[in-house]
């Protein structure tokens, strides 16, 4: 599974994995039955189809396990967040909206398991199963979040040719609905390629579609371009930069992630 910055459709998960045996491959830094920490920065700021900027600063905190063909994850965040009130910190609408107002407060709490179903150096492909979990520990009258709980389940198709990896991940997610308006269930997407430069550096590429979380929004587009640093034995560092395409992702957004291996 390879450990690439997050776009905003995963923002608070810090975990987005993909491609064990690409990390593998291309790493200095052995995993297996070992514990990780990350904490990163990010800041993404969009109208989401409103006349005023929603601008999100969000600190992720997580944790994850490897052992064998099972990675285990549990992130969260702390957040700062100046909107209308009209969306939450992931950018789904929840309706109100008004004058700009600034909060702060813990983010929703996401749990992660994911299974390496095909290794792609013994078949023609890889293959990932990843069910995920949203806790809603975000302040919903704060408008942090949903206050609902989240289920997920991703599949992920990938390749190491040479210096590059390709992969294609598609997952569904059932939404809990806010008190005041419905959520649809949703499909996901993500198209995308690492490029190993080095055993030390990888950089990629992707994009990121999502349907519409409400009958008000539109569907999610996003494109990201990213990249991994191995500083040494014990840690490795990884970027990102994102640029929407729809009224249902920010505009832009970065952010920065520090990966401690103990």
């Amino acid at each position: 599974m390879r450990l690439i910055p997050t776009s905003s459709l995963c923002l608070l998960t810090l975990f987005c994995q993909t491609g064990m045996a690409a990390e593998l491959a291309n790493s200095n830094i052995p995993t297996d039955g070992r514990f990780s920490m990350s904490v990163g920065a990010t800041y993404d700021s969009g109208d989401y189809g409103a006349s005023i900027d929603t601008n999100v600063w969000s600190t992720p905190i997580g944790l994850k396990y490897r052992i064998g063909l099972w990675s285990f994850g549990i992130s969260t965040s702390w957040l700062h967040v100046t909107s209308p009130n009209s969306v939450d910190a992931d950018g789904n609408f929840i309706g109100g909206g008004g004058a700009k107002t600034t909060e702060k407060g813990i983010g929703d709490t996401y749990l992660s398991t994911t299974y390496n179903l095909l290794d792609d150096r013994n078949y023609a492909v890889g293959l990932d199963v990843k069910g995920s979990l949203k806790i809603p520990t975000a302040n919903e009258n704060k408008f942090l979040g949903s206050g609902k709980t989240d289920y997920g389940l991703n599949v992920e198709a990938y390749k190491t040719i040479n210096d590059w990896t390709p992969y294609l991940n598609l997952g569904y997610k059932w939404k809990g609905s806010p008190d005041n308006i419905e959520y649809n269930n949703i499909w996901t997407s993500s198209l995308g390629f690492d490029y190993a430069v080095n055993r030390d550096l990888i950089l990629g590429a992707s994009y990121d579609w999502q349907e519409k979380v409400t009958r008000f929004s539109d569907n999610a587009k996003e494109g990201s371009i990213y990249a991994n640093y191995y500083l040494n034995d014990n840690n490795k560092i990884n970027g990102y930069l994102l640029r929407g395409f729809s009224d249902a992702s920010p505009n832009w957004g970065g952010g920065v992630t520090l990966v401690h291996y103990f």
